[in-house]
């Protein structure tokens, strides 16, 4: 819709292009975009059009309160806010282009044991963040972490919220907390389900029904056995109780020794490609 069209000028009197359509969530879609004086396109941005509204000023409003958000949400675990415009007829948020997402790494069988623990190692520090903000994301699941120059950076914060009881998803995914599929209930806890799940996906690219099951693909898989520091540190992170969950840091002590099992058990053997007996659940 929007691609290699110019559009309105920023608050800040910019003009940018949009290029490619690289994503889209709840709320809006995301394009590849440049400025128009970045002839050589060497210095991309993200460009999100909002997408859920009917009415020029509730577009131009949600991307006021959007660019508001990212600003209040500016650390190093976030993409940087850049500039928006108001637009009546075409507003938009522009920010800080993030290449790659887990998802994408996963895809493409590009995942390393070393993104593998810088995952372990920062994802603590992601789920303090929201906590000390007193929000949940509640969809933190691999697409929706960006990794740019070793730094992992959460996507789609406009669809971030405080803690409360709100509708039910429905046929909502497994990787979703539980208590949020289940009663539609988010908790300040209720991302750490999430981000537990993440590890699972980030080892066999889907997700099993329960726990048992995770732990036997993974095996098969990658051809290993797994440490008890894994099976334990998942099972509390996917505990179905969001209050006996590890906290942010609890997760740095129980992160800790699963990092040293996988630096001395080599985790990531290749993936095994010959035919194999898989569990009956697939």
């Amino acid at each position: 819709m929007f691609e290699n069209h110019f559009i309105p000028s920023t608050i800040r009197g910019e003009t940018y292009i949009a290029r490619e359509k690289v994503g889209e969530g709840r709320t809006g879609a995301v394009y590849r975009g440049y400025k128009l004086e970045d002839t050589e396109q060497q210095y991309p941005v993200a460009i999100r059009f909002p997408t859920v509204c009917s009415s020029s000023k509730q577009r131009s409003d949600l991307v006021k309160k959007q660019a508001i958000l990212h600003q209040q949400l500016a650390s190093q675990h976030t993409p940087q806010y850049i500039d928006h415009s108001e637009h009546t007829v075409c507003p938009y948020l522009v920010l800080e282009f993030i290449p790659q997402t887990l998802t994408n790494h996963i895809e493409k069988n590009t995942l390393t044991q070393q993104l593998f623990i810088q995952y372990l190692q920062q994802i603590p520090s992601i789920l303090n963040f929201l906590q000390q903000k007193e929000q949940v994301h509640g969809d933190l699941k691999c697409g929706n972490i960006g990794v740019i120059e070793n730094t992992l950076k959460i996507l789609d914060l406009e669809d971030i919220r405080p803690p409360g009881n709100y509708k039910t998803p429905f046929d909502a995914p497994v990787y979703y907390p539980f208590e949020f599929r289940t009663y539609g209930n988010l908790t300040l806890q209720s991302d750490t389900y999430t981000a537990g799940r993440n590890l699972e996906y980030m080892l066999t690219a889907q997700y099993a029904d329960l726990p048992e099951e995770t732990f036997e693909t993974i095996e098969l898989l990658h051809n290993i056995t797994l440490p008890d520091t894994f099976k334990q540190t998942y099972t509390a992170m996917t505990n179905r109780d969001p209050l006996s969950r590890p906290t942010p840091q609890q997760l740095i002590t129980l992160f800790q020794p699963l990092i040293d099992d996988i630096l001395q058990q080599n985790l990531f053997h290749p993936i095994v490609t010959e035919e194999i007996e898989l569990p009956k659940w697939f």
